[in-house]
């Protein structure tokens, strides 16, 4: 494996120093997930009135995962290990979908998940409403730096779901 284990630390700043972080090191990871944490909370809480009337986040995140990466289809576990919570967690959000015909899930304990026709639709919807909020978040940024930040943060995301004891 690339990684080490996972070592347990009472708090960050001691597991850095155990670990022998050069300090500016430290100080750039601290600052880079700092800004990832308070960039998530202010997206979600401006954008969530926009939403808030057609989906929940939990709704919003099942079709997002469908939708966003193109997928036809993903058993319902696998869709809980994603997200990292239970399969029960995923079960009430996908309920209501497939109740309103936005996704549909077959009858097996761990059933194949799909978006419909009409949940795509519905999904193209929701992101053309958002897109003036978004657009207004990152104005005055250069397309470019945009275009590298989102991949520098894909390739840390994928990083971070492919260490060993997720």
């Amino acid at each position: 494996s690339r990684h080490a284990p996972r070592a347990r630390f009472a708090d960050p700043v001691s597991a850095m120093e155990e670990l022998e972080i050069d300090p500016e090191q430290r100080r750039v990871l601290l600052d880079l997930f700092t800004e990832i944490a308070i960039l998530e909370h202010l997206v979600r809480n401006r954008l969530r009135p926009d939403y808030e009337g057609s989906f929940t986040p939990a709704e919003f995140g099942l079709l997002n995962y469908f939708c966003r990466m193109d997928r036809d289809k993903d058993r319902l576990s696998h869709i809980a290990y994603s997200f990292e919570t239970s399969v029960a967690e995923v079960r009430a959000p996908l309920k209501s979908m497939v109740e309103r015909g936005l996704m549909q899930a077959g009858n097996e304990d761990d059933p194949f998940v799909w978006v419909t026709a009409q949940g795509k639709v519905a999904f193209e919807q929701l992101i053309q409403t958002l897109a003036p909020e978004a657009l207004e978040m990152v104005e005055g940024l250069e397309p470019d730096a945009l275009r590298i930040t989102a991949e520098t943060l894909k390739e840390i995301r994928r990083t971070v779901d492919n260490l060993p004891g997720r």
